[in-house]
């Protein structure tokens, strides 16, 4: 799993971006795909893991979970 901080997240519109601390890649995070067992929500400046999933216009962490 890649790591990263959650560089904004809007509750209200239930997205937003995450930064990936390898490479610096900004990776678009929508709220279905946070992990939301422990009913948390995401909030800028959090430390998360995730996975990448590509897409030609922009990519998505996935199965994201807070640490």
């Amino acid at each position: 799993m890649s790591k990263g901080k959650v560089s904004e997240y809007d509750c209200g519109r239930g997205y937003g971006h995450i930064t990936d601390s390898l490479t610096g890649e900004s990776l678009v995070v929508y709220a279905k795909c946070v992990d939301s067992d422990t009913g948390q929500f995401l909030r800028e400046g959090q430390s998360v893991e995730f996975q990448i999933e590509y897409h030609t216009s922009q990519n998505w962490a996935v199965y994201v979970r807070i640490v």
